[in-house]
């Protein structure tokens, strides 16, 4: 829009101008001065219609300002009179033209643009051009140029002369976003070639289909299709020509329906929508976020000829799409198939809604993370809704609620309520009349095992250091747990489960003993974690007989900031190779997902591991030769990681996928399963949960696991390194028997006295064996939690060999800051008998030691010769972000324990046990002076003496 100083050249008043930015034009006009008249700013480069006269005249180039950016660089060879000589050249973006009008230029005609030549060397590693933004993907508006409306250089006249009229389209090119798109002239080479003139032909059916007068009895009575229909490149399948029918029969009958379907759902509704392109009103396609490059590539596929517009973005960028895609002149609605997130549609609802749908369909909106989706879905619009199923849904009274709810215009649901079978069952029934084809999963496709794991004596010692480092809140009598201090724990001893490294990511240098080999690290950090054991035993197995697994793991993160999968990562890197598996977590884009999976499906490259993480989960994924899910580390509900996988689509060869959940024997993990076995599943991020709660989470297998520790303490001689431990032949005998279940051939029928078979039904878990630790030790009824602690805790002080530092720490004298604490008078006395308790969100508790001397928080890494570094005060950070089910980018620099910088495992990594990192004395008397200045600022505020003070918060 113009300036405060330019006026309009038709009626030269100023107010709010739309300028040209043709070059050297500086011609302006208000919207309702120009012929015609606008009402809103005109998408696009805008250019005045002298401009657009110069710009057929003397091509496009002739109103640009001149080079916008550099996207690409070549030598070539020129010859002249002095013979053959290279030349650098580069691919020259203009000011206002799109990629099309791009040129070639000499390094020497650019050298008066230094800027350019910078930022494109600079940016040149990251972003590369893309020979697709040349191609045109939509025309989105058309408008006329009549030039016999020009009559001097000033102003616009208005004619009934045509005969000199001209066309410019709004052209929107492949793999860029709407504020790329761009006006061409008809005439263009873009719009005569024959991709441009298909563009051309499908606008001007799309604007004639626009402008008919809807008629709710257009449809007649139903017609069965012979033969798909036409206008695509859809397979001739007479499946796919049956369920077609299916779907056209619901709809002509203004029918809701509902469809399982594992394979060709995408294909179906593509087929679906071709066979009623005679309608005039829109579809509506709902889709998870990360599924909707797949629909759009599958509808460019078998479809190019339907407009499908992709409805995501910001606000700014869906009421751009909206101004563009929706409507064109006379309020005539141009959108065919709009794809949408079901975030998108939520926010916009208001708009949509004012909408008529010629169908609404759903594809998995129960995972979009939507609360209730379904009732905001009943706004929209339409006469037939079709909800699409590519797996098992929740087989819950309140899930069937919810879809027949959107389905069933009875309003007779309320009886239902109670989550009982009987109800259950009735309303699977109901739920049957509306199957259009598939039927209600009745048997899970998956078939689950809970594989017991003994910990390792380093997973061992971590996780007992972890309850003894905790002993005072463990102690202490309170009913509540107002910080959390419970929640860390729980976290805490479950990374012990997982790895001991995601406690400790120091821990590695104080297992390797002195000149050990650096060859050797793969191994130390397998034998580290009972898990990483059995997981590589089975897996040698599964590439010897050629299968492919699937191992499912959490965003879980450790103190290093490394998480679960980088360990995994890192151990199947090192020991299978770097193109024997792929690996997707939370973070990784779509296109780049859809690439992996793609890989992964080709037998021919040898991949037998899928690495997912559960949040990364979607139907986006499919994978063809899958048999075997591997389920590292559990949700604390265990039926969400089946949850998780149900959004994925596995064309297996057996009737069920076998689902191994791995689990630490007498620890959390085993009593988070049983609490599953009675109907007591637990919030993933443990929020809300009670003392009691956790109180029963962490006594089960406690005393054991103690009894364990101090068996593995009296029995370290020389001797006793001979003899196999009992875990030893547990985890032999364990792996056995699921080897056993793995083998294709053997028919197993859950008869093992190790593994667990589980059924999943109506929200709770049947078991037919009990867990590994129900039968080692059982809990005194009665006896309060405090109690107990305090009966194991108290008194203990063993002699780590792992977990240096994570002893209780015992009762010393409290050194003030103040000199006035030595006065007699402020009560130090009765202070000096607290307990000085250090508190620091950012270490894990299992590794802080307390230096009586220099009163500075240090953390452990390592015992006998290793290691410790003082904790920066800048690396705080909350509890949340390192202990929930959150990720975040990971800054390889600050990781060098793990599979960023350098590798937990990896063979490269120097471990040189004689350096120590010391903390300088004069950041030890830095800290001292801010510790002490902020306390007597403290202390200043509140009107009291530091002695005071800290007697005050040990009270409390």
């Amino acid at each position: 829009m113009g300036g405060p100083n330019n006026v309009c050249v038709i009626c030269n008043q100023g107010g709010e101008l739309l300028c040209c930015i043709g070059n050297g034009c500086k011609r302006c006009y208000h919207l309702s001065c120009l012929d015609p008249p606008l009402s809103d700013v005109p998408a696009g480069v805008w250019h005045c219609l002298w401009c657009v006269k110069k710009k057929v005249e003397l091509g496009a180039h002739s109103v640009s300002l001149g080079v916008e950016s550099i996207w690409n660089a070549r030598e070539v060879e020129i010859s002249n009179a002095e013979g053959v000589r290279r030349q650098k050249q580069y691919l020259a973006k203009y000011h206002g033209l799109a990629h099309i009008h791009n040129h070639w230029l000499p390094e020497k005609q650019l050298l008066p643009q230094n800027l350019l030549l910078a930022e494109f060397n600079s940016k040149h590693q990251v972003v590369r051009w893309n020979a697709e933004w040349t191609v045109p993907h939509r025309l989105l508006k058309k408008r006329l140029i009549i030039f016999s409306r020009l009559q001097n250089k000033h102003q616009i006249m208005p004619s009934i002369d045509s005969s000199d009229c001209l066309c410019e389209w709004l052209v929107k090119w492949c793999g860029l976003g709407y504020e790329h798109a761009s006006w061409e002239l008809d005439n263009s080479y873009t719009l005569r070639s024959p991709r441009g003139q298909n563009l051309v032909k499908d606008y001007e059916i799309r604007l004639q289909k626009a402008k008919r007068t809807v008629d709710e009895s257009r449809k007649g009575s139903y017609i069965k299709l012979s033969k798909l229909p036409a206008g695509g490149s859809l397979p001739k399948n007479q499946n796919l020509l049956k369920h077609v029918n299916k779907l056209r029969w619901y709809w002509y009958n203004s029918q809701n329906t509902v469809v399982f379907d594992n394979q060709e759902w995408a294909m179906t509704v593509i087929a679906f929508v071709l066979s009623l392109t005679e309608v005039c009103q829109p579809f509506l396609i709902i889709v998870a976020s990360d599924a909707i490059s797949q629909w759009e590539a599958e509808f460019t596929r078998l479809s190019p000829s339907i407009a499908v517009t992709i409805y995501s973005g910001s606000r700014d960028t869906r009421k751009t799409i909206r101004t563009l895609e929706f409507f064109e002149e006379g309020d005539c609605m141009m959108l065919q198939v709009l794809l949408s997130s079901p975030e998108a549609v939520f926010e916009d609802l208001d708009i949509l809604r004012c909408i008529k749908w010629e169908a609404v369909i759903v594809h998995e909106c129960q995972h979009s993370g939507i609360e209730n989706p379904w009732e905001q879905i009943k706004i929209l619009p339409t006469n037939s809704r079709i909800l699409l199923f590519n797996g098992q849904i929740k087989d819950t009274v309140s899930e069937y609620l919810n879809l027949l709810s959107l389905l069933d215009s009875c309003d007779d649901l309320g009886g239902f309520r109670s989550d009982t079978i009987d109800n259950l069952g009735k309303l699977k029934e109901r739920l049957a009349r509306f199957i259009a084809y598939g039927s209600i999963p009745e048997l899970s496709q998956f078939v689950e095992y809970w594989v017991p794991v003994p910990m390792s004596n380093c997973q061992l010692e971590q996780y007992c250091a972890a309850l003894l480092t905790n002993s005072i809140p463990l102690c202490s009598c309170s009913k509540s747990d107002p910080v959390g201090a419970f929640r860390d724990i729980l976290f805490t001893v479950r990374k012990c489960c997982d790895h001991p490294y995601l406690v400790n990511s120091s821990l590695q240098e104080s297992l390797i003993a002195e000149g050990c080999l650096a060859t050797e690290l793969l191994d130390t950090g397998i034998k580290a974690c009972g898990k990483l054991q059995l997981l590589d035993m089975i897996l040698s197995e599964i590439k010897n007989q050629g299968q492919q697994v699937v191992i499912l793991c959490q965003t879980v993160v450790g103190v290093g900031r490394a998480s679960i999968g980088d360990i995994l990562d890192d151990f199947l890197r090192q020991r299978f190779g770097p193109n024997f598996y792929e690996r997707i977590d939370a973070r990784v884009v779509p296109s780049k997902k859809h690439a992996a999976v793609n890989r992964f499906n080709k037998k021919e490259n040898g991949q037998f591991v899928f690495l997912l993480e559960n949040r990364a989960c979607s139907s986006s994924i499919k994978l063809s030769s899958v048999n075997i899910v591997i389920v590292y580390d559990s949700e604390w509900n265990p039926a969400n990681d089946l949850r998780a996988l149900q959004k994925i689509s596995f064309n297996s060869k057996l009737e069920q996928i076998k689902v191994f959940r791995l689990y630490s024997s007498c620890t959390v993990e085993e009593k988070a399963l049983l609490l599953a076995t009675q109907v007591l599943n637990l919030d993933n991020n443990l929020h809300n949960l009670s003392r009691t709660t956790s109180d029963t989470l962490l006594m089960w297998g406690a005393s054991y696991l103690f009894s364990k520790l101090d068996d593995y303490y009296a029995d370290r001689s020389p001797t006793s390194a001979l003899n196999i431990s009992s875990e030893q032949l547990l985890l032999n005998d364990t792996t056995k028997e699921l080897l056993t279940i793995l083998s294709e051939t053997s028919e197993y029928n859950g008869s093992g006295c190790i593994i667990s078979k589980v059924q999943l039904d109506v929200g709770r878990y049947s078991i037919n064996l009990p867990l590994l630790g129900e039968g080692k030790f059982q809990l005194k009824d009665g006896e309060e939690a405090h109690v107990f602690w305090r009966k194991l805790l108290e008194g203990r002080n063993p002699q780590w060999k792992y977990s240096c530092g994570s002893t209780p720490r015992n009762r010393k004298r409290v050194q003030f800051f103040d000199e006035s604490s030595g006065n007699p008078d402020t009560g130090s006395d009765e202070v000096r008998k607290k307990h000085r308790k250090a508190v620091n969100e950012n270490v894990d508790p299992a590794s802080i030691q307390v230096e009586p001397k220099g009163h500075q928080l240090t953390q452990a890494a390592g015992c006998k010769g290793g290691s410790s570094t003082a904790v920066s005060t800048t690396q705080s950070q909350s509890v949340d972000e390192s202990t929930s089910h959150q990720t975040d980018n990971v800054n390889p620099e600050s990781n060098s324990n793990f599979i960023f910088g350098q590798s937990s495992f990896d063979p490269g990594v120097h471990v040189d046990k004689s350096q120590e990192i010391v903390t300088s004395s004069n950041e030890q008397k830095s800290l001292h002076s801010i510790i002490k200045g902020e306390m007597a600022r403290l202390c200043q505020i509140l009107k009291v003496s530091v002695p005071s003070l800290i007697s005050l918060i040990y009270d409390h």
